[in-house]
């Protein structure tokens, strides 16, 4: 009984290190994407009301920019829903950290 118990606790234990390793890990674009989405939300009004919408991806291999492009509906100070398109500029100089350089918004 003793060495049932021990076999089944050695085995459920390598499944669940076994499924970690399988675990989906976020890409740099998915990184790139929500480092955007954040700057972006910080410079709204109402960041908590923001939808993003059409996020996407551009880069440039040989410089190792980013541009991330995309819109976002926010309410402005009065309360009112503003659709706004946004371009967020950063570079990935460093593998796996990325720095802002710019962002515009019309």
């Amino acid at each position: 009984m003793k060495t049932k118990l021990t076999l089944l606790i050695i085995l459920c234990t390598a499944g669940i290190f076994s499924s970690c390793s399988k675990m989906a890990h976020p890409s740099n674009e998915d990184v790139a994407k929500q480092f955007a989405v954040d700057v972006v939300s910080n410079s709204l009004i109402a960041p908590t009301t923001a939808k993003f919408s059409n996020v996407m991806l551009d880069t440039n291999q040989e410089k190792n920019v980013l541009l991330i492009s995309g819109r976002v509906d926010a309410q402005n100070s009065y309360g009112a829903m503003l659709r706004h398109g946004f371009i967020c500029v950063l570079t990935n100089s460093t593998p796996g950290r990325f720095e802002w350089i710019g962002t515009t918004m019309d």
